[in-house]
C-alpha cells in the first residue's frame, strides 16, 4: 500500500488560508467589540488555527492498494473498492477545485467521521457524491507514481479518454 500526502505547495496553501481566513474573522470581531478580554480571545482563535492547520496538512493522506484507495483526513476516513468509483472529474476541495476522482457515496466504508467533516466535505450531508482530490497530493498526477498506480487498478476511469 502506498501512501501520498499532501504535496508542499497544497501545505502551504492550506496554511495560509486558514491565517487568512482566522485574520479576516478577528479583524471583524476586533472592529464589532472593543472588550479587553477580546484581544486574548483572537489570540487564542489565531493559535488554534495555526495549530489546526499544521495538524491537518500532517495527516491528510491517500492510500492506494490493489483493493482501492483510502482517504484519510483529521475529521474523516473512508475507502472505496477501484470498481465503485464513478469517474475523474474536478470537484470542490475548499476553496479550490482540484482534478480527482468522484465516487457514490453509498459504496464507501467510512472509517472515522467527526463533526469537521461538513467542513472538508460540504455537500456530505446533502450529495450522494463525494470527492477524493488527487492534484493535491501529487504534482501532475496523471504523469506521476500515484497516477500510474491508478491507471493499473482502475483503467474503466480513463477509457473514455483514450476514444476520444
Amino acid at each position: 500500500m502506498n501512501k501520498y500526502y499532501l504535496t508542499p505547495r497544497f501545505k502551504l496553501f492550506h496554511t495560509a488560508s486558514g491565517l487568512i481566513l482566522s485574520m479576516l474573522i478577528a479583524l471583524f470581531l476586533y472592529s464589532t467589540w472593543n472588550l479587553p478580554i477580546l484581544n486574548l480571545f483572537l489570540l487564542v482563535l489565531l493559535g488554534f488555527t495555526i495549530v489546526s492547520s499544521i495538524y491537518w496538512i500532517r495527516k491528510e493522506n491517500i492510500a492506494i492498494s490493489r483493493e482501492g484507495i483510502e482517504y484519510e483526513g483529521p475529521d474523516v476516513a473512508f475507502g472505496i473498492k477501484w470498481e465503485n468509483i464513478e469517474k475523474v472529474s474536478t470537484g470542490w476541495y475548499f476553496p479550490v477545485k482540484p482534478e480527482g476522482l468522484v465516487v457514490d457515496k453509498s459504496s464507501i466504508r467510512v472509517t472515522k467521521m467527526t463533526i469537521g467533516t461538513v467542513k472538508r466535505f460540504p455537500l456530505w450531508a446533502s450529495s450522494q457524491e463525494v470527492f477524493i482530490p488527487l492534484s493535491c497530493f501529487s504534482d501532475n498526477w496523471r504523469d506521476s507514481e500515484l497516477g500510474q498506480q491508478i491507471k493499473q487498478y482502475a483503467p474503466h476511469l480513463f477509457e473514455k479518454e483514450k476514444s476520444v
